[in-house]
């Protein structure tokens, strides 16, 4: 990352734009809030700057450019981003574009409440300074193994004998999308699970009735749209 994105770091520390992207949980669908966690990934080294393009960002989730367009169009007209267009220096072409996170109003006024109620820093707190904007431990949620071990024996009973690269290509999918939903208390981390294998079941039974070429592609639409439904059925336990 080059020196130039310090111009347009939004926030003063990696704590501060985790705070802030997850007020946005509340605020977004759960494609929308993938798309500005991945933003948050890349917004390290000057909080809350990013520079990439929307390509990158859907080959990370595993979706269509269309459905980052979207999903960035979205958060630009909410408030949680800005766009900065660049040129290419050599060729003077449109490069990637620059994404600056913006404070979440409700955060802020969350922030100012905690304020009045001042702490020593700990050693906690020091540390996720240092850590990548947010860090996620896959193994530690909910026991992870275990639910793999449930994924694959549902791959198991569906599809019988598969290649071990399917069932990671599945997996992989699953993990993408729902890593992101792990981070602080939005979403019930059994309802995220559940809603996994619920998706992984309606997508190997639609193999069953029609002719699908990429099984993990369609299971990856599939849990989207589900997943984007547990959101808006009041899958979210607001803070």
């Amino acid at each position: 990352m080059t020196i130039y994105l310090s111009e347009y770091q939004t926030f003063e520390s990696v704590h501060e734009l985790n705070h802030h992207v997850d007020q946005y949980r509340q605020l977004t669908t759960a494609t929308e809030f993938r798309v500005l966690w991945l933003l948050s990934r890349y917004a390290v080294k000057y909080p809350g700057a990013a520079h990439l393009k929307a390509a990158t960002i859907a080959a990370e989730l595993d979706v269509s450019t269309k459905t980052i367009y979207r999903a960035l169009k979205s958060l630009a007209e909410l408030g949680a981003i800005v766009k900065h267009v660049t040129t290419r220096p050599k060729s003077g072409g449109q490069g990637a574009n620059i994404y600056t996170i913006q404070p979440c109003v409700q955060a802020q006024v969350s922030s100012r409440e905690t304020a009045e109620k001042p702490a020593a820093a700990s050693v906690q707190d020091v540390k996720n300074e240092k850590e990548t904007a947010p860090s996620i431990n896959l193994k530690s949620i909910n026991n992870i193994n275990t639910y793999y071990g449930r994924f694959k024996s549902l791959i198991a009973s569906t599809l019988g004998e598969v290649k071990q690269s399917l069932i990671s290509r599945l997996f992989g999918v699953y993990k993408a999308q729902s890593a992101p939903l792990f981070i602080g208390t939005g979403f019930n981390p059994e309802d995220v699970e559940w809603t996994g294998l619920s998706a992984l079941k309606a997508a190997i039974m639609a193999t069953k009735q029609k002719n699908i070429r990429n099984l993990p592609g369609y299971y990856n639409g599939v849990l989207d749209r589900m997943y984007d439904r547990l959101y808006f059925e009041g899958g979210i336990a607001y803070e």
